[in-house]
């Protein structure tokens, strides 16, 4: 498949939502059986790991599978977060999974895989269960309504709560037990993300904090000891001498006498004689 490596930045807000940057990899694609991963699917692999590796980031491991010990995108955050310790595991289509499992056992180990909680004692959290509602004439309604603000009743997210409590009723009847439903949903989710997100958003205020206070007190100090004026630059002699001759003023000309003019014998008794 082809993908685009470029992000695709979109901004959405509404009221009552938390501040958050979402960034969503494209999916991974898995090799054929006894086959290296082809370059299309490398260059996928490398674009996710890329996205994963900053330590700040909380990642949100999205695993469609019914055996948790066969997990391909797990494996591949393992490898930019190796105890998983900024993982949290979703599983998904869990309407699906429970149509697979016929003995309770089956489900159980699905929903709380032991040997999960044995090879990663670290995990952030997890598996949280979710499932799309599916697309029916109504739901499509829904939507439309919701996206024009209409809301209320017979919006998606009602759908979506509709669906889930389904599930979670499916799931307690064939486990004969509730114990697993704060597990199932998007708000289950959410649950498990918050303390970990406002964890992440304090540690960002104080970090933000420090780096505001450090660049304070330093710009204090370069005001209380503002630094020695520049030395002046040195001038040669040609330049200090026409210094000197502007600070006196202009030098007059003296007359040369012996180049005054002399007047004529005839002249001067002319002069007398008048």
């Amino acid at each position: 498949g082809e993908y685009e490596a470029e992000p695709l930045r979109v901004r959405l807000s509404w009221r009552h939502a938390p501040t958050l940057v979402l960034i969503d990899t494209p999916g991974l694609i898995g090799p054929a059986d006894g086959l290296e991963l082809g370059e299309a699917a490398a260059a996928v692999e490398g674009l996710v790991l890329q996205h994963l590796t900053p330590p700040k980031r909380l990642i949100l491991c999205l695993e469609d599978t019914s055996d948790w010990a066969i997990s391909r995108t797990m494996a591949v955050v393992s490898r930019a977060d190796t105890d998983l310790r900024r993982t949290l595991l979703v599983g998904t289509k869990l309407d699906a999974k429970m149509a697979q499992f016929s003995l309770p056992e089956d489900l159980r180990g699905l929903v709380d895989p032991p040997a999960l909680a044995a090879e990663r004692p670290h995990l952030l959290g997890g598996p949280i269960f979710t499932s799309v509602p599916p697309l029916r004439s109504d739901s499509r309604h829904a939507g439309r309504k919701a996206a024009a603000g209409g809301g209320g009743a017979g919006g998606y997210s009602d759908l979506i709560e509709e669906h889930e409590a389904s599930l979670r009723r499916l799931l307690g009847s064939k486990l004969q037990s509730s114990e697993f439903d704060a597990r199932i949903g998007v708000s289950a989710l959410w649950r498990l993300m918050a303390p970990h997100l406002t964890a992440r958003w304090l540690e960002l205020v104080q970090e933000t904090s420090r780096e505001l206070e450090a660049r304070i007190g330093k710009i204090r100090a370069e005001l209380n000891a503002p630094p020695p004026p520049p030395p002046a630059p040195r001038r040669d002699a040609r330049d200090q001498l026409a210094l000197a001759r502007t600070a006196r003023g202009p030098r007059r000309r003296r007359r040369n006498p012996a180049r005054a003019p002399v007047l004529s014998q005839s002249r001067r008794g002319r002069a007398r004689a008048g």
